[in-house]
C-alpha cells in the first residue's frame, strides 16, 4: 500500500509515495489471523532527496570560504534533506495505518492469549539461569 497527495498547482498530477507498507497475514487458529503491517522507505524516495544537498555541495566546491564552513553547509543539507524524508515517510505511515484502522473497524477483534503468572508452568529468570546452568553442567560432564 501507498500513499500520494494531490499537487499544489494541478488537481490531476500526484506526488510519488516516499513510504510503503508490507502487510503479512498470518493464521492463527482456522477462523482468526493476524495482519502484520511493515512500513518501508522507497529507495527512489531516497535518491530524490538527496539530488538537492548534492547539487549543493557542487556549487559550494568552487567558493573560496573555509573548507569547514562549506562541509558545515554540505552537512546541514543533507541532514535536513534526510530528517524531511523520514518525517514525510512516518506521516504517509501513519496516515496508511489510520486507513487500515478504519477499514477493519468493523471486524470482530479478538485478544490473544495472555502468558500465565509465574507458577508451576512458567518460571522465572532466575529459576530459568540456575535451571540452565545445571543443564549445561550436566551435559558437559556427559561428552
Amino acid at each position: 500500500m501507498a500513499t500520494t497527495s494531490s499537487t499544489l498547482f494541478s488537481r490531476r498530477r500526484r506526488t510519488f509515495a516516499s513510504c510503503l507498507l508490507n502487510a503479512r497475514i498470518e493464521p492463527i487458529t482456522e477462523s482468526e489471523s493476524r495482519i502484520s503491517l511493515e512500513p518501508h522507505l522507497r529507495a527512489p524516495a531516497l535518491i530524490s532527496a538527496l539530488i538537492v544537498p548534492t547539487v549543493l555541495s557542487l556549487l559550494l566546491l568552487p567558493v573560496p570560504w573555509p573548507p569547514a564552513l562549506i562541509l558545515l553547509i554540505c552537512a546541514t543539507a543533507y541532514a535536513a534533506s534526510i530528517i524531511s524524508l523520514l518525517a514525510s515517510a512516518r506521516l504517509e505511515a501513519h496516515e496508511m495505518l489510520y486507513f487500515v484502522d478504519k477499514a477493519f473497524e468493523d471486524m470482530r477483534k479478538f485478544t490473544l492469549a495472555q502468558i500465565a503468572p509465574i507458577g508451576q508452568d512458567v518460571i522465572g529468570a532466575q529459576d530459568f539461569r540456575e535451571l540452565w546452568s545445571e543443564h549445561v553442567r550436566t551435559n558437559m560432564d556427559d561428552t
